[in-house]
């Protein structure tokens, strides 16, 4: 997220680019869709491990459960 923000940050101050405020509103939605999706990994991490999976297995596991609800969460 900081990656993203500072990046966005360097390329406007460099290239002499105004943020609207439509495009602030543009970079918050990006962080928190990252950060939605970043807590339902974790939880279907979590969901995993309690049922007694290996942590590379939850892992695996955890992200191939969790890839469905991003992707419609993002595209709708």
């Amino acid at each position: 997220m900081a990656f993203k923000l500072n990046l966005a940050w360097l390329v406007s101050s460099s290239k002499s680019i105004t943020l609207t405020l439509s495009g602030i509103a543009g970079l918050i939605m990006s962080v928190g869709m990252a950060v939605d999706a970043n807590i339902l990994i974790f939880e279907r991490i979590k969901e995993e491990l309690r049922a007694g999976k290996s942590l590379s297995l939850a892992i695996d596991e955890g992200y191939r459960h969790a890839w469905p609800s991003i992707r419609d969460g993002n595209t709708s």
